[in-house]
């Protein structure tokens, strides 16, 4: 799922993105994930930065979103982490 708000650059968030537990460490999340960002970025061609959180003890989750490119804000949103993917580019 992904929510944001149609006049700014900034505010394209990614939420509920689960992968069910049988299947991780298998490369499905990352796929998904990528093709996510790939979806947003050809719907709205002005976004400059995706933004998502993850649970502070979610450690191959949060993992997962550093190494595509995401990085911690500093903001805490209760238990979770706020991240951003800045400059978010699409793959061909």
């Amino acid at each position: 799922m992904h929510a944001f708000e149609v006049h700014t650059t900034h505010s394209y968030w990614i939420n509920g993105f689960l992968i069910d537990s049988r299947y991780q460490g298998r490369g499905f999340g990352k796929a998904a994930l990528l093709q996510m960002i790939n979806d947003i970025k050809k719907r709205f061609a002005h976004c400059q930065e995706i933004r998502l959180t993850v649970h502070k003890n979610n450690a191959a989750a949060h993992r997962l979103y550093l190494s595509i490119g995401f990085i911690e804000t500093g903001e805490i949103w209760g238990e979770e982490l706020v991240l951003r993917l800045p400059g978010a580019t699409v793959t061909p």
